[in-house]
């Protein structure tokens, strides 16, 4: 049994007795009141011990009764209050908890929602930095594979390129293959060297023209500068020959005359070919042979010659021929001799003004003088 339902058990013993002694106190007064007025009053009553007990105890048991409803009253006033408070502090609090609750909740629910977005959004930044980072690395990995292979495969070509182009060089037929002339090696082939003059680094008064038709090539070349009739070595053009095959090959040049209207003036040239086994002139229809000057041989033409070097002239009409003599009234053919293979240096100096240089051909006796001037294979250049 729960204090409740003592403390209602109590109460209503209470207002039994109560009651009770109200019912007596009653029942008395009626009965006093009932006598007839006329009547003599009835002497008081003398109340035994326990009537007035009894008396006092209604009495004791009204002023506890008053007592008890008061005490009830307020324990239930303070019971009620309590269970008010309570109730009011449940519903309070389970107001407020709910409320607290749902704040907390949502709260809560924010925080966890903010925490697990931060988290979801640091997993997913991760992932995707993760996937991102592997995406790219992938990407860089293919990209720098593709650049690596690119780079590799340009630097292979480079490369490759380079040792073509070498190798190439090296046997190459195209003019073009070099570009610094002073490096230009022209090679013999079959006993025969055909090349242009103006395939060659210029020096001093050299010019290349081409007012006067007839040249093949880009133009000629010509000496504008002093004439040198007894001082060979000026403005000197340097050849370089690279000879396979060994042999004595008679040189021939295309030249015009650009100056005046006699074919003996303005008509001649020095060269030299200083590093041959030999350099000779062979008389035009005879035996005879010349030697240049200064070189230890003998006989030495007629006319001018120095330090190896040979007044080489044409003469005739004024257009562009091939020929090529030396000794003075006394026409010699030119001839040089290479007795091994190798690369050998022909040196052009400068002479007589408006002489005009186009080509030149160096050819063995396998070829004829017509076939050889007449040929169109022009010897391969490389670079030296």
């Amino acid at each position: 049994m729960n204090a409740k339902s003592a403390l209602t058990i109590m109460i209503f013993a209470t207002l039994q007795k109560r009651i009770f002694s109200i019912f007596l106190l009653l029942t008395l007064t009626f009965y006093s009141c009932s006598t007839d007025k006329d009547e003599p009053i009835a002497p008081e009553v003398e109340m035994t011990e326990e009537e007035m007990e009894v008396v006092d105890e209604a009495a004791n048991t009204e002023d506890s009764t008053e007592d008890t409803t008061e005490d009830t009253t307020e324990d239930s006033t303070e019971d009620t209050t309590e269970d008010s408070t309570e109730d009011t502090t449940e519903d309070s609090t389970e107001d407020t908890t709910e409320d607290s609750t749902e704040d907390s909740t949502e709260e809560t629910t924010e925080d966890s929602t903010e925490d697990s977005t931060e988290d979801t959004t640091d997993d997913s930044t991760d992932d995707n930095t993760d996937d991102s980072t592997d995406d790219n690395t992938d990407d860089s990995t293919d990209d720098n594979t593709d650049d690596s292979t690119d780079d590799n495969t340009d630097d292979s070509t480079d490369d490759n390129t380079d040792d073509s182009t070498d190798d190439n060089t090296d046997d190459s037929t195209d003019t073009n293959s070099c570009t610094n002339p002073a490096d230009f090696v022209f090679q013999e082939e079959d006993g025969l060297v055909l090349a242009e003059f103006e395939d060659v680094a210029l020096n001093g008064a050299w010019a290349l023209r081409t007012e006067f038709g007839g040249f093949s090539g880009d133009g000629y070349l010509v000496w504008e500068g002093p004439q040198y009739f007894n001082q060979p070595g000026n403005g000197i053009l340097t050849f370089k020959i690279n000879i396979q095959t060994p042999g004595t090959y008679r040189f021939m040049w295309h030249t015009d005359i650009t100056i005046g209207d006699s074919g003996s003036e303005h008509n001649d040239t020095w060269l030299r070919f200083d590093d041959a086994d030999d350099f000779f002139g062979v008389k035009v229809g005879g035996t005879g042979i010349v030697y240049p000057r200064d070189r230890g041989k003998s006989p030495n033409p007629q006319g001018s010659s120095s330090d190896g070097w040979f007044k080489v002239f044409r003469s005739g009409n004024l257009d562009y021929q091939w020929e090529a003599f030396t000794s003075d009234n006394n026409a010699h053919d030119i001839y040089v001799t290479f007795n091994n293979p190798g690369i050998y240096t022909m040196e052009v100096s400068a002479r007589s003004s408006g002489h005009a240089i186009d080509r030149f051909v160096l050819f063995t006796d396998n070829w004829s003088p017509a076939d050889a001037t007449g040929s169109s294979n022009f010897s391969t250049i490389t670079c030296d």
